[in-house]
């Protein structure tokens, strides 16, 4: 009798270990499917709406460039209704707070700025109060290109703070996925360049600066945003079973948008280093290292209030102050030129806060000196 009553006890442990095996398999997530193609089956109707926005932004610095050339002058007014009121819509309201009068003051707005140094000539040399165009280019008095500062300030200030709200600050959707995609300036083909021999499938905005710092090798940051759109479409698509991929995918875009933003601040600080090491520099390396000293300061300005980032505000306003550009002091960027060796030394520092700040390997350093779309021509 006990025998009997031992192997009853022993066969319902065993039924009920093979019926909470099934349970298990049942309830068990299968590995989420990510596709090797985005789904741009409602790519165009998801972004129509914001067409007439980056179509305004295109305008403003399509007018910008215009004051590069000799005697054009431009109208301050005219340059801010590209944000207030073109096309039916305005940007401005969308653009991070903290930029807002750095671009728009009407006083000593960016784009103010580019007026009042438009229609003259310039010389880093001997200041003549004005500013004006020098190089092929259009500065301030100080050495500033307004037309960068205000261009990349809104490629981070703008474009990717509207992508991290779509997709981090808010709970994304299918729409607002391919939205973040536009504002980020990636296509659903995923070009990995900015050539335009790809016509309308050219990466733009950021993205074409994305594709610039990576190496084509399958690991770079185009390639993993690529791959993370890939995953955070699968996921939105698969549930909310698939959350936790939905987050990590969401947050590391955000993590490479920033990532590359200032990679690519490093990418400039090595070619002005380039034209500052010259024993006489000349008036093209004058110019390109100012150039590209503006191109720093706009990306940088454009994250430094942005939400969810890595670089503190503290680390972002010592950032600036190397670059000459602190906001509430702006600094004078013709010190790149008249004290070189000085100027040089602060910018090897930008480049060591910023490798501590994103622990970028020395190697990633080094890569960041080249353009890869233009190296292997893609």
């Amino acid at each position: 009798m006990k025998n009997n009553l031992t192997q009853v006890i022993i066969c319902l442990a065993i039924i009920s270990t093979i019926f909470s095996c099934k349970k298990d398999a049942i309830n068990a997530k299968k590995e989420l499917v990510i596709e090797a193609n985005y789904d741009t089956t409602n790519y165009q109707s998801n972004i129509a709406e914001l067409l007439p926005y980056s179509k305004s932004f295109d305008e403003l610095v399509t007018e910008l460039k215009r004051g590069r050339t000799n005697g054009v002058k431009l109208d301050g007014d005219k340059l801010a209704k590209f944000l207030t009121d073109q096309n039916g819509v305005t940007v401005y309201t969308n653009i991070n707070l903290y930029n807002v009068d750095f671009l728009m003051d009407f006083e000593k707005g960016w784009l103010k700025k580019a007026s009042i140094a438009s229609g003259n000539t310039f010389n880093p040399d001997s200041s003549n109060g004005l500013g004006g165009t020098y190089g092929g280019y259009l500065f301030t008095d100080k050495g500033h290109e307004s037309e960068q500062m205000a261009e990349k300030n809104l490629f981070g200030s703008y474009f990717s703070k509207m992508a991290i709200q779509l997709l981090v600050i808010n709970e994304p959707t299918l729409k607002t996925l391919d939205q973040a995609m536009f504002y980020i300036g990636l296509t659903p083909q995923f070009k990995n360049s900015g050539a335009a021999k790809h016509g309308a499938y050219a990466d733009r905005y950021m993205a074409n600066y994305i594709a610039r710092r990576d190496k084509n090798d399958g690991t770079g940051y185009y390639s993993q945003i690529k791959y993370n759109f890939l995953k955070l479409q699968a996921a939105l698509k698969a549930g909310s079973d698939y959350n936790k991929e939905r987050d990590e995918a969401r947050n590391a875009i955000k993590d490479i948008l920033e990532k590359a933003t200032f990679a690519t601040v490093i990418n400039y600080c090595h070619a002005s280093i380039s034209n500052m090491s010259q024993t006489e520099m000349t008036e093209a390396q004058k110019a390109a290292t100012l150039h590209a000293m503006a191109e720093c300061a706009g990306f940088a300005t454009g994250w430094v209030d942005m939400s969810r980032k890595t670089m503190s505000f503290e680390k972002s306003i010592q950032l600036l102050d190397l670059l000459q550009s602190k906001p509430d002091a702006l600094g004078n960027p013709l010190l790149f030129i008249s004290d070189r060796v000085n100027q040089v030394s602060k910018i090897n520092q930008i480049i060591s806060l910023v490798q501590t700040e994103f622990k970028f390997t020395n190697e990633e350093i080094a890569d960041f000196k080249k353009n890869w779309v233009n190296e292997q021509n893609r």
